[in-house]
């Protein structure tokens, strides 16, 4: 979760999977004042990044728009990604979540897990968490491991689906697997919270509150600490297992921990509630 720095390199990169862009070229500025829309966005791709002609944005933009207004998956979902976070242009999230939804049902899985952090934060359209797990599980499938992590996260709060920490576990693990940094240091934290519930529900059972201090760890007992008063739309300054300060928007919560969305890109970050800093008042 750290500021914008590089997001405008991952964002026009985030397609490489699907198919490479052609170079600049003379024959590819050709093609796109022809109307290829796939040399469009490939010729407003190279302005935008500066790749084999000067950068220029303004020009970039231009041509993405161009093919994007041809329907073309790609430049959908990524200048929907540029309006929606204002780079480059300015910022429209509205108009920028348009066009991730248009990307997203031709089947772009970045657009499809972004379409999902919008539905989550309800930031360009109303909140709809059914909706945000829905796109999630479209991206997961195909192997987007933001997407597979924003899901664990979803399963763990139990937001637009029934709370499974056993399924949590399972997707952030497996995102974790795939180098997702944010999964990785939320591993312990779905780790600890699936053994303290153990605990509580085998003692609470037997009506022993003191073999439930004895059993729980630190770092359970942690995570059954009394939290503050605040409510989705608040702003948290938190401090992350690395030492870095982050400040994010809470979009939700249960009872052991807080899911922030901050972005490099538009994601995730969930924390126990003993890791808050400081608290803004709601947005």
């Amino acid at each position: 979760m750290k500021a914008l720095a590089g997001l405008t390199l991952f964002f026009l990169m985030a397609h490489a999977n699907a198919q490479e862009c052609e170079p600049y070229s003379l024959e590819l500025i050709w093609k796109a004042e022809k109307g290829d829309p796939k040399a469009q966005y490939d010729l407003g791709t190279s302005y935008f990044k500066g790749v084999g002609i000067g950068k220029d944005e303004e020009k970039g933009i231009r041509w993405l728009k161009k093919s994007s207004d041809q329907g073309y998956l790609y430049a959908q979902g990524n200048l929907g990604w540029l309006l929606y976070s204002g780079i480059g242009v300015k910022k429209d999230e509205k108009e920028g979540f348009v066009l991730l939804k248009k990307s997203a049902e031709q089947g772009y899985e970045f657009a499809q897990n972004l379409a999902g952090m919008c539905y989550l934060a309800g930031t360009g359209v109303k909140q709809n968490l059914k909706e945000a797990v829905k796109w999630f599980e479209k991206a997961k499938m195909q192997g987007n491991e933001h997407a597979e992590y924003a899901l664990g996260c979803c399963y763990f709060f139990g937001k637009g689906i029934d709370q499974d920490y056993n399924k949590a576990l399972n997707l952030v693990s497996s995102a974790a697997g795939q180098g997702n940094e944010a999964a990785k240091q939320m591993l312990p934290e779905i780790k600890a919270a699936i053994a303290a519930k153990k605990i509580f529900e085998r003692t609470e059972e037997h009506k022993d509150t003191k073999r439930t201090e004895e059993e729980l760890t630190d770092s359970q007992k942690r995570l059954y600490l009394p939290y503050p008063e605040i409510d989705e739309g608040y702003l948290v300054t938190i401090k992350e297992k690395n030492g870095a300060i982050t400040t994010g928007k809470v979009i939700i919560k249960n009872r052991t921990h807080i899911g922030t969305e901050c972005g490099s890109p538009t994601k995730i970050l969930m924390i126990p509630w003993s890791s808050i800093e400081s608290i803004r008042e709601k947005q």
